[in-house]
């Protein structure tokens, strides 16, 4: 599927259905000439080149996008007791660190090993960002023939989270952040079975987008680490969430699941409590803040609705790759406080509470205008 193109400064943002998430660290070499922004060679120990894992996936054909201005084995299922939040936090990496440091600290929130290296998989990205850079087409394939085509570019898009944008710079915060208020787009970064992946991305200013970075997370797909068990939760208890808000639009749209919401909501609250194999059913929800409760509602991969029969499908398939449930707060959060959530999935309530940053950083989450997800 074809992505759309946003008028000049704005952003977009592509997934997959079994896929994560990530982005990349940029520095613009010359004004006006292509830069080889960053292929992917992080100086974290966390990544290193690595053997591909090979895994049998079925393709979905889901290619949600964002656009956005620039700012000036049967799983187990463990019942999450309630508890008070620990004082041992992750601390959030600055908003322009690199890529690997983002990718890792959200996957640190939900309690998670950071993904490694491999890379064939970053030099694919790196093809594919400069193809979408050059070409001012951003797509989960290659046009043969095009003079910017690879078959390693096309291959990684095919196995890849895509973003552009319609700046040369943009903190990978930002990026990072904006795909985790995506129900769709999120769920694909917290995967505990996603271990390896690529990544590279490419700034040039011209066309409509100036900068494109990609991200392979289906290849890297394996088995559930040792140590992890389900459910997950995404933000973890006692952890500090990153975002406030959802601003979107999305595709699929998580309000027409929703019916009176409109945006900004507050950002996913993730649970996936599985791999695939087993269908959440949620029999009770609760989402409190100051011991009053808020307006939220829950969708999942058997009651996540949309008007358009092949979009729910879509929508519904992105969740069961993960059994995921999603709690959508109606409002945006609020800084400095204590959230506190209760989910009730095959009859096992699982309780935990999060944090909101005491100031909402800048480059800490997305900025509230002309945000699409396609």
């Amino acid at each position: 599927m074809s992505g759309r193109k946003g008028r000049t400064g704005t952003a977009l943002l592509i997934t997959g259905v079994m896929v994560g998430v990530s982005l990349l660290f940029l520095s613009i070499l010359a004004p006006g000439r292509g830069a080889e922004i960053e292929r992917g060679r992080a100086a974290s120990a966390q990544i290193f080149p690595g053997a591909a894992i090979t895994v049998t996936l079925t393709p979905v054909a889901y290619l949600p996008n964002v656009y956005k201005n620039p700012a000036t084995a049967t799983p187990t299922l463990t019942p999450i007791p309630t508890v008070t939040p620990t004082p041992t936090r992750p601390t959030q990496p600055p908003a322009d660190a690199a890529w690997a440091e983002q990718v890792n600290y959200i996957r640190t929130l939900a309690g998670l090993p950071g993904v490694t290296e491999n890379s064939a998989f970053t030099d694919g990205c790196f093809n594919h960002a400069r193809y979408m850079v050059k070409t001012d087409h951003v797509d989960h394939a290659e046009v043969v023939g095009n003079p910017w085509y690879s078959e390693a570019g096309n291959t990684a898009a095919v196995n890849s989270v895509l973003f552009v944008y319609g700046d040369t710079t943009i903190a990978t915060r930002t990026v990072f952040n904006s795909w985790m208020t995506g129900a769709f787009h999120g769920v694909s970064l917290i995967d505990p079975r996603w271990q390896t992946t690529g990544y590279g991305s490419f700034a040039e200013d011209v066309g409509t987008w100036k900068f494109g970075a990609c991200m392979d997370v289906n290849r890297g797909l394996g088995n559930v680490p040792a140590g992890v068990t389900y459910p997950v939760l995404w933000p973890g208890n006692g952890t500090t969430i990153p975002v406030l808000r959802y601003v979107g639009p999305e595709s699929p749209d998580p309000l027409t699941s929703c019916p009176g919401y409109t945006s900004p909501t507050g950002p996913p609250i993730y649970l996936l409590a599985g791999d695939g194999n087993t269908t959440p059913a949620v029999t009770a929800h609760t989402f409190q803040v100051d011991g009053g409760d808020l307006d939220h509602c829950v969708f999942d991969e058997s009651t996540y609705a949309n008007p358009t029969a092949q979009t729910q499908d879509i929508g519904r398939a992105v969740l069961g790759a993960r059994d995921a449930v999603i709690l959508l707060p109606k409002a945006p959060l609020v800084a400095g406080k204590t959230y506190t959530v209760s989910i009730t999935v095959n009859g096992v309530a699982r309780t935990w509470s999060f944090n909101t940053p005491a100031v909402s950083a800048k480059g800490s989450e997305p900025a509230p205008d002309d945000l699409f997800l396609p």
